[in-house]
């Protein structure tokens, strides 16, 4: 079993493993595979993380680029 290192680091939000913002290009990959059977399941996890990184983001992202950030990848 391998350990998915690109993960969020709280509290700045970027990708544990490769530092980029998360979700970065390979946990977004790894979340479409993952939910596959079920978007709206990934609709919501994004929409809670998006929830925890507004909290911890506060005054230093816009909400328009968390949205864009957290959603704008998400098939439609």
């Amino acid at each position: 079993m391998s350990l998915d290192l690109h993960v969020p680091m709280r509290s700045n939000w970027l990708c544990r493993a490769c530092q980029d913002l998360w979700p970065c290009a390979p946990a977004r990959g790894r979340l479409l595979a993952e939910y596959l059977d079920s978007p709206t399941s990934l609709k919501i996890y994004m929409t809670d993380m998006r929830a925890r990184a507004a909290f911890d983001l506060v005054g230093l992202v816009s909400d328009a680029e968390l949205d864009a950030r957290m959603f704008g990848w998400l098939p439609r």
